[in-house]
């Protein structure tokens, strides 16, 4: 099934996934072989890198990608800007200044958080991003242990926020506590968005199909397209109507 990445650390020498472009390349051949075709791509961000220079390159890097894939592989592969924000007070701000980045230029934005948040913070960051006119999306939220108590996904989902959850969470062992957890979120819909989160080509790689079939035994086709590529091709919806929106403002 085709497949649209909306968190991986793709981009060469940015962050610490791909190296460089070599190793952004091998990525993408392993990514292509899954399916996924196309990506918004999420370097880290924080309030203490936050500028206009580092979204700037994130920008370029992303052009140039594009360009090398094309060579390299003769396919048109979209690529999209965004980053993965750690959250802090400050981000809302930086958002607004253009210090940091929104996926797509929508008003999406990838939320990560300290394993060890506390779920006030977690509630608190869904709600100011929601009134500042954002939807926040909460990048792997396997790793929030806080939120494994009944309930909680359930009460943030009810107050705006997205979920994402890694494929390679989904996709481990039954044995797994984390991996039943995900497998339960699915099962009661809970979950928006499944992601990579890709970062080399081998521990961290693009690698989708144990998940894939745990899901097709599982769960219904519908939601299985929304979670692969569905609900990533509505945030690049919500890209190209702005896009027309700003074009008819300026004839």
């Amino acid at each position: 099934m085709k497949k649209v990445e909306m968190h991986c650390h793709i981009l060469p020498g940015i962050d610490d996934g791909a190296e460089d472009m070599k190793q952004s390349l091998q990525m993408l051949h392993i990514a292509m072989e899954h399916e996924i075709v196309g990506a918004i791509v999420t370097p880290h961000g924080s309030a203490r890198d936050a500028s206009r220079e580092r979204t700037e390159k994130i920008r370029k890097l992303c052009r140039i990608f594009r360009a090398k894939a094309e060579q390299q592989f003769d396919v048109i592969f979209p690529v999209f800007p965004g980053q993965e924000i750690l959250y802090s007070s400050d981000i809302r701000r930086l958002l607004d200044e253009g210090k940091l980045l929104t996926l797509a230029d929508t008003r999406y934005v990838l939320v990560e958080f300290m394993p060890e948040v506390p779920y006030s913070t977690l509630f608190a960051a869904v709600r100011e991003l929601r009134m500042a006119g954002y939807v926040p999306i909460l990048a792997h939220v396997e790793r929030y242990h806080v939120l494994r108590e009944d309930g909680r996904i359930e009460e943030l989902i009810h107050d705006g926020a997205k979920i994402q959850i890694n494929y390679s969470s989904v996709g481990g062992s039954w044995y797994s506590k984390t991996t039943r957890w995900c497998r339960k979120q699915l099962e009661e819909q809970n979950v928006h968005f499944l992601s990579t989160d890709m970062h080399d080509p081998l521990h961290r790689s693009p690698d989708t199909e144990a998940a894939e079939k745990w899901m097709q035994k599982h769960l219904e086709p519908e939601y299985i397209r929304m979670l692969v590529h569905g609900s990533a091709r509505e945030i690049l919806e919500e890209k190209r109507r702005k896009k027309l929106k700003s074009d008819k403002g300026t004839r």
